[in-house]
């Protein structure tokens, strides 16, 4: 009996065992046939990547086409403005001459008291940074015309542009100079503390052995030119007139423009780490220090 009794318990095992092993294949199975199902999903998801990465090749293709399509075109447009600027620079010269009365550029002009004589053009400087242009100034059309009398020379503008302008200081940056009516000037810009940061854009006046002599009256707008042209320059009212002699040779406006205006992308004043700014001057004569008008520095150019 106790040998039957193992034997039925061996069988009973054995019969556990089976059914054990027939739960083990069938949970087996359906693992098979849920992997088999997640290799078609994913096989499905690499082809749609697929597809996706193809279109976007193309898209890429297109896009590069487009991009040259516009630098081709913005070629051009550059091309075309500079014709048309250098046609009416050569018109305006010629109605500026006009209206003085002077020959063409070979004329030359006392400056002062002054016993020497010096051409009335501007002196090109020789660091490329700064570039001038002549322009005309339309009494008819500008706000503050009253501010400016008519016997005043017409503008001329000085353009600068200053690089690596994210290391702007306190301590600022200063533009090459230019010769106009006997005196070298530069563009001193810095970047001014109040209760916001403002860049501050300033007119100096270079002090040299003859400045102590003379003195210069001077109305000045001041531009912080876009680099995309169809973007809008920020510009300054005619500021009042300033006089520049050896005792006072800066002029110019603190709070010209907000920093965080300047580096916001969207009006396209900064460009590979730079800006340009430009000035424009309405001078009067030059006269002795004895001889100027002492109430002219009443207001600093803003």
């Amino acid at each position: 009996s106790f040998v039957m009794e193992k034997l039925s318990q061996t069988e009973q095992r054995i019969r556990q065992l089976e059914m054990e092993l027939e739960a083990s294949k069938e949970e087996t199975n359906r693992y098979k046939l849920e992997l088999e199902m997640s290799s078609s999903s994913l096989k499905t998801a690499n082809t749609e990547i697929a597809q996706i990465r193809r279109q976007l090749a193309i898209r890429d293709v297109e896009l590069a086409q487009k991009e040259e399509e516009m630098r081709g075109f913005a070629t051009t447009l550059k091309t075309v403005v500079a014709l048309k600027n250098k046609k009416i620079k050569e018109l305006e010269l010629k109605l500026l001459e006009s209206q003085r009365g002077e020959e063409p550029a070979a004329k030359k002009r006392k400056i002062g008291e002054r016993g020497d004589e010096e051409e009335n053009e501007f002196d090109v400087p020789t660091q490329p940074a700064v570039q001038i242009n002549q322009k005309v100034l339309n009494f008819n059309e500008e706000k503050n015309q009253s501010k400016i009398p008519l016997e005043f020379i017409p503008s001329r503008t000085i353009h600068a542009r200053f690089d690596n302008i994210s290391t702007l200081t306190e301590a600022g940056m200063l533009s090459s100079y230019v010769t106009i009516e006997g005196a070298k000037w530069s563009i001193h810009i810095w970047k001014h503390v109040a209760y916001k940061t403002y860049l501050a854009v300033y007119l100096d006046l270079v002090i040299d052995r003859d400045i102590p002599s003379l003195s210069w009256t001077v109305f000045d707008r001041k531009h912080l030119c876009p680099h995309d042209l169809n973007k809008k320059s920020h510009s300054s009212e005619w500021a009042n007139a300033c006089t520049y002699n050896s005792k006072f040779s800066s002029w110019g406006r603190n709070e010209f423009i907000c920093v965080k205006d300047l580096f916001d992308p969207k009006n396209g004043f900064i460009k590979d780490n730079a800006i340009i700014i430009a000035l424009e001057l309405c001078n009067g004569r030059v006269v002795s220090i004895g001889a100027e008008d002492s109430t002219a520095r009443e207001g600093i150019g803003s």
